[in-house]
């Protein structure tokens, strides 16, 4: 009698246990099939918006542009937090740099200014520093064209100042490009973005 007790709780307790294990494997195929469906949802609905949102890898800055630029991001090199290109040679950098006590923004904007142009051997049509506020902040823009593998560029580069830091935006694009990307520089000081 005691054998048949002990083999009917040594089956009771494998039935418990398929019964348990069955249970798990549903759980987790259901919560599989949740996030598969959430995820599909979400990638359709990012799909259907019209513009797309670039951050930086420490997700201190965005910028945001329609799909239609198709900009692509890329790993940022030389100190920049954020790196955009597209095949049309669209390119957009994001760098952030520390602030420079003694130093206004027009000193430090115009001496960059004159570092691009020590740079570039052949430039023409250098703009005059212009001041604007970018969210309460001082910024300065400038823009130049300048002679790449003997492709003519057009650079246009903004510096915001802002209480712990200072960032340089710079846009270029072939200068027989110019009319296509007329709205390029609104829309990146528009969609530009510090967290």
């Amino acid at each position: 009698m005691n054998q048949i007790f002990e083999f009917r709780k040594e089956l009771n307790i494998k039935k418990l246990v398929i019964v348990i294990i069955v249970a798990i494997a549903i759980i987790l195929g259901i919560i599989f099939a949740a996030s598969h469906i959430s995820k599909k949802e979400e990638e359709k609905i990012e799909a259907e918006k019209p513009n797309r949102t670039f951050y930086s890898a420490d997700k201190s800055i965005s910028l945001d542009f329609l799909k239609t630029y198709e900009f692509k991001q890329y790993k940022p090199q030389d100190g920049y937090l954020l790196e955009l290109r597209t095949q049309k040679n669209l390119n957009i950098f994001v760098a952030k740099k520390d602030l420079l006590s003694g130093k206004s923004l027009y000193d430090i904007a115009s001496a960059d200014l004159k570092t691009y142009i020590n740079e570039f051997t052949n430039y023409s049509n250098i703009s005059e520093l212009n001041e604007f506020d970018y969210n309460e902040n001082k910024a300065y823009t400038y823009s130049l064209h300048y002679l790449s593998s003997k492709t003519p560029y057009y650079l246009q580069t903004i510096w915001i100042e802002t209480a712990n830091a200072y960032y340089t935006l710079d846009i270029e694009f072939p200068l027989n490009d110019l009319n296509n990307y007329t709205n390029i520089i609104n829309d990146t000081i528009n969609s530009f973005k510090i967290y």
